[in-house]
């Protein structure tokens, strides 16, 4: 709520308390039906612990910076089906039949680009050595292919913890060439630079990510940084000029 766009007025702060009261009592209500447990995606992966350098921060700038590629091929991906589903504007029925199939196809092809990708980031971290760097690229375009397709088709969602796993795909792949970059801030930083640099909610989008990898307070500070570098780059520079 703090990072949505609101004028400064006592209006904005009174909703922040009512949208804070509703959340403390569906966080409660759903932890007693869930016997007490956190949601499955809190620490969803445990990479190997380490010491937080200066060099990292610099690494984290430049994992920031690469993500904003990544956000102007989904942009042009957008672009595109925008322009192949623009004859079938007026007929939902056939629009969504078609990008079902359209999607199932793709799914069929490449499972990974089924669901959310919470199910196979896990898998996909423990296997990257096996998969490989090609490969677990090829799982981040499809991906966001399949994202892009099926909002453009009408499907009901949103794209974070799709980006989320291309993200993943592309921490893993990253560690799979520079081996010296830990694994959990190759995954922490591309985790939350690609979704941030399209979703103009940083700070919440690296606070999810440090709980998904259960990241120390310490180790938080460079996925807090690649989500500011590229949201700032594509909704300073980028996306301001596609808007205009």
């Amino acid at each position: 709520m703090l990072e949505s766009k609101h004028k400064q007025s006592v209006v904005f702060y009174g909703t922040l308390l009512i949208a804070l009261i509703s959340a403390v009592i569906g966080f409660a209500i759903f932890y007693v039906l869930q016997d007490y447990n956190y949601a499955h995606v809190l620490g969803l992966l445990s990479p190997p612990v380490y010491k937080l350098e200066i060099w990292h921060l610099g690494v984290s700038i430049l994992l920031g910076i690469l993500a904003v590629p990544v956000a102007l091929i989904f942009i042009v991906l957008n672009k595109i089906f925008k322009r192949f589903i623009m004859p079938l504007k007026g007929k939902p029925v056939i629009r969504s039949t078609l990008g079902g199939f359209l999607i199932g196809l793709l799914a069929v092809a490449v499972p990974t680009t089924f669901g959310l990708g919470t199910e196979t980031i896990p898998v996909i971290t423990e296997q990257a050595a096996e998969i490989g760097f090609i490969l677990l690229l090829v799982f981040a375009f499809t991906k966001l292919v399949a994202l892009s397709g099926a909002l453009n088709f009408g499907f009901i969602g949103g794209p974070i913890f799709s980006l989320l796993f291309a993200g993943s795909c592309l921490g893993n792949a990253i560690h799979q060439i520079f081996s010296q970059i830990p694994p959990g801030l190759a995954l922490g930083c591309m985790m939350v630079a690609v979704p941030a640099a399209l979703v103009p909610v940083p700070l919440s989008l690296a606070i999810l990510v440090i709980l998904v990898i259960g990241l120390s307070l310490l180790n938080a500070l460079p996925v807090f940084l690649a989500a500011l570098v590229a949201f700032s780059i594509t909704r300073g520079l980028l996306l301001k000029g596609v808007e205009e």
